[in-house]
């Protein structure tokens, strides 16, 4: 895993006050979901540093055993297999996406 990374995230303002659909079928703007202050978005487009880098790799089926045992994953990826989609709401999946959280990096918060 690099030490240190450079990652910055270039989006159109239009992108982030676009209406979207989240939990429980509400409509909500981007920018409201993402916790950014619409004051923030006073140009064009804006620059966001990505701070935290973790990335899923959703693999097809008949791949997935061949990947797991050709590559060395780094410590931010993660992996899981296609068909594990279905079941996004399973406990188990919900344990493993928590533990892609920063927090989860850290024993005790307090």
């Amino acid at each position: 895993m690099p030490t240190t990374h450079s990652l910055i995230l270039l989006a159109n303002r239009n992108w982030f006050i676009e209406q979207i659909i989240v939990q429980g079928g509400a409509q909500m703007r981007r920018h409201e979901v993402a916790n950014i202050p619409l004051n923030l978005l006073t140009y064009n487009s804006i620059r966001i540093p990505v701070r935290n880098l973790r990335v899923l790799y959703v693999i097809p089926n008949t791949e997935y055993l061949n990947w797991m045992s050709n590559h060395v994953p780094s410590g931010y990826e993660f992996f899981m297999k296609h068909s594990s989609l279905k079941s996004y709401n399973a406990p188990k999946v919900q344990e493993f996406l928590r533990r892609m959280s920063v927090r989860s990096q850290f024993y005790t918060t307090r």
